[in-house]
């Protein structure tokens, strides 16, 4: 179960571009959180387990659920595109900012989306009629 876990967060790894010291840095765990989870799969200790807290760190940090580190359970995020991974990892950066930048960055969002919306809707307009 360990070795699977372990599959899961590495596979995560490659796909949000960290190593592990450096997610495990950014989780709030010690820099060889990830590195001593290795360590025990390495050892072969049946009886070996991660703590939920730690999976709870690093699901942010990894753009994913605690759950589908711990179960594999899909919460979505895991199949998203490739060029959806930079949105997911600004969402898991704003998370961590203070709440007034929350809203600054909240309000600056909605504004680019209006205007997206006012230039899609002015091109299907003017689009000619075959």
């Amino acid at each position: 179960m360990l070795k699977d876990i372990l599959n899961r967060i590495e596979s995560r790894l490659e796909v949000v571009e960290l190593d592990a010291t450096n997610a495990s840095l950014r989780a709030d765990l010690s820099e060889d959180a990830i590195r001593n989870i290795r360590r025990t799969v390495k050892s072969g200790k049946q009886d070996a387990s991660v703590g939920s807290h730690t999976l709870l760190q690093l699901a942010p940090v990894l753009q994913t659920s605690g759950s589908w580190l711990l179960e594999g359970v899909d919460c979505g995020v895991e199949n998203l595109p490739a060029s959806m991974h930079r949105l997911w990892r600004s969402f898991a950066l704003i998370t961590a900012a203070p709440p007034e930048v929350q809203d600054r960055i909240a309000e600056f969002a909605e504004f680019q989306l209006a205007r997206y919306a006012s230039a899609k809707s002015l091109e299907t307009e003017t689009k000619p009629v075959s």
